[in-house]
């Protein structure tokens, strides 16, 4: 613990017996006592030292006593100074007094000098200490109150206060800034003053259990010039020194924008929550359609066969041409489930939305029955699109049957294409939308429209508002997936009775359509002359139709469950084949690679790729720009005989 410095006096006195008593005697008691005989020397150990205490004697040689306070004066700020006086010098002590001195104490025989100087010394020093300490504390009320001004009027908050009749005694600037008034037209006015009087109602019950001694916390709505601001407001009661609450204060932050920007945030949360489960739900829809698609082609062809062999009279022909049919629909459910994954590649051509529209519309007339209106808006100079047009029907025709089903008494569908162009400015308020040139396809129907939920759930798959056993609930998440391989979007507007708006944004591409020309296909038969066909599926119902289906229509056929079995028969048989037939992805070694193989044992031999995948997983954009020829699953057997045919009289 560190030791306290002692009480250091200096006394001026010319009697030096005197002055070497007073210093034997304060010394004993842990003092340190400096002497000066006069005046001089006095002032020159005053301006070198640090005393706590002086201690003065009127009858000074050189300056006397009243002189000394007089220079001492001068010079600053005197130490606690005591004046010691001759008999029947009290005027000399008022003096004194009035020159600064603490005390005084008359020098004469009897009076008990000695005795008494302790006890005015202690007493003086007590004072000094007081009186620091109250400086300090005026230091620190001074700078407390310096902050508060500073952080008052600085503030980016309203800060006020209230008296007990509720008026503004104090604004901040932040507050009068926000109003759009100075402080002085806030002081002394009410919130029924500045507020509406709903709005000031509610601010006078908060502030009167504030003035009851409640502390409030709450967020709150107001209109500042007419504009409605969200505020965050914390009021607490202000009480006197003796604990009665005389007013409050009160401090306002302004969370408007910080409000919208939550809002925006939990929007985005949830539309990013929504596209995770769509993406999740898609991979889900395109694995199963992938497999579905192997099963497909053995139904398919099974049942094509069937009925090639079955009497028309048959009583079983009618089962078997339901199952026929049960499978294609249940192909296009496979190809809808593909599209909603995205999984199925688009093949993009260059192409007018105009042309798509009118090849389907007498379909779509029939598709929607006579009670229904159908109604074309084409723009004649429409841009072109890069775009498959085959997804492009099938997004057109589940638009009209969503219409057509929302229209059960009858109404009209308007189709209409026009050019669009997008600034940022635009984009701002339309969800996934860029700035750009865009072709807009319009889907318009006067039917019941669509609340909030539904609109919520719209895309999602297989949810729908029809009744159990009606449709598939895959048409508009499947109008989705589709959109987003063309890289567009798809805005709605809807209200219950007020019918739907669809309109698809498609980005408008620089190149120009390219005409094809016609390829012929020889229609007199796909039979084989017995060429040598090596057919490579490991899917077993595929591997036997296939096999089936060329044997029994010319074709010499030999069969690999995967790609080690098909190098082990090519090379047994000594690469005499006229073709291979192979599906893409099959365990261990993919079809590519086991062509990669057989291509170098003979670079002019013939190959057809098979898939139930359309991704990325088929290899389909390798496989055409190396210009080898793909045939999707499922397909029917006249489809592969046909694919097989040309394959084998390409030259």
């Amino acid at each position: 613990m560190a030791k306290s410095k002692p009480i250091r006096i200096l006394y001026m006195e010319d009697d030096t017996g005197l002055a070497r008593l007073v210093q034997k005697r304060f010394e004993r008691i842990g003092y340190v006592v400096d002497i000066a005989p006069d005046g001089e020397k006095g002032l020159a150990l005053l301006e070198r030292g640090n005393y706590d205490i002086v201690v003065l004697d009127q009858n000074m040689p050189g300056y006397n006593g009243l002189e000394i306070l007089r220079i001492m004066a001068l010079r600053g700020p005197l130490p606690p100074t005591i004046m010691i006086t001759g008999a029947g010098n009290e005027e000399i002590a008022v003096k004194a007094l009035k020159l600064g001195a603490y005390d005084y104490i008359v020098k004469e025989v009897g009076s008990g000098y000695l005795g008494l100087l302790p006890s005015v010394i202690e007493r003086a020093l007590q004072k000094r200490r007081l009186t620091e300490e109250k400086q300090q504390a005026e230091e620190a009320l001074r700078e407390s109150e310096e902050r508060f001004r500073t952080i008052f009027e600085t503030a980016q908050d309203s800060i006020f206060i209230k008296n007990r009749s509720l008026k503004y005694t104090q604004v901040n600037p932040a507050m009068a800034r926000l109003y759009g008034l100075p402080v002085s037209k806030l002081i002394g006015r009410t919130d029924g003053e500045l507020f509406g009087k709903k709005t000031a109602a509610h601010i006078k019950e908060i502030d009167s259990r504030v003035l009851g001694g409640e502390i409030v916390e709450e967020e709150t709505t107001k209109k500042v010039n007419g504009i409605p601001h969200i505020f965050h407001v914390i009021k607490v009661p202000m009480r006197d020194n003796s604990g009665e609450i005389i007013g409050l204060c009160g401090i306002a932050r302004d969370i408007t924008e910080r409000k919208r920007l939550d809002e925006e945030k939990e929007k985005i949360q949830a539309l990013l929550l929504q596209s995770q489960k769509m993406e999740a739900i898609g991979r889900l829809a395109g694995g199963v359609a992938h497999e579905f698609n192997n099963l497909l082609t053995g139904i398919m062809g099974f049942s094509e066969l069937l009925l090639a062999r079955i009497d028309d009279n048959s009583p079983l022909r009618k089962d078997i041409e339901a199952i026929k049919k049960a499978s294609k629909r249940a192909a296009l459910l496979s190809s809808q489930l593909l599209a909603f994954s995205r999984s199925q590649k688009a093949l993009l051509t260059v192409l007018d939305l105009n042309v798509v529209v009118n090849n389907i519309e007498k379909m779509l007339r029939r598709l929607i029955g006579e009670h229904i209106k159908l109604v074309t808006h084409l723009d004649p100079s429409l841009e072109h699109v890069k775009s498959d047009p085959g997804l492009m029907e099938q997004l057109i025709v589940n638009l009209a049957v969503n219409a057509r089903d929302a229209m059960p008494e009858g109404g009209k569908l308007t189709l209409k294409t026009e050019n669009i162009i997008l600034s940022a400015g635009d984009c701002k308020d339309i969800l996934n939308a860029h700035p750009g040139k865009f072709v807009c396809l319009s889907v318009t129907d006067t039917g019941i429209g669509m609340n909030q939920e539904v609109i919520h759930r719209m895309f999602e798959p297989f949810f729908g508002t029809k009744e159990v056993g009606k449709g598939s609930g895959l048409g508009l998440s499947v109008v989705y997936g589709i959109i987003k391989q063309h890289e567009g979007w798809i805005n709605v507007e809807t209200e219950p009775g007020q019918g739907s708006t669809f309109r698809i944004y498609l980005p408008v591409s620089s190149e120009k359509p390219v005409k094809k020309s016609e390829e012929t296909i020889s229609s007199t038969s796909f039979n084989g002359n017995g060429e040598s066909i090596l057919v490579v599926e490991d899917e077993e119902i595929v591997l036997k139709l296939a096999t089936r289906v060329l044997s029994e229509n010319g074709y010499v056929v030999f069969e690999a469950a995967n790609a080690k079995e098909a190098l082990d028969i090519y090379n047994r048989e000594k690469g005499k084949f006229n073709l291979v037939f192979t599906d893409v992805v099959m365990p261990g070694e993919n079809g590519l690679q086991l062509v990669d193989k057989l291509l170098t044992l003979n670079p002019e031999l013939r190959v057809l790729f098979s898939s139930g995948y359309s991704d990325d997983k088929s290899h389909r954009d390798i496989i055409i720009e190396r210009g080898l020829q793909f045939l999707q699953k499922p397909y029917t057997p006249t489809e592969l005989l046909q694919v097989i045919k040309e394959v084998i009289e390409v030259a």
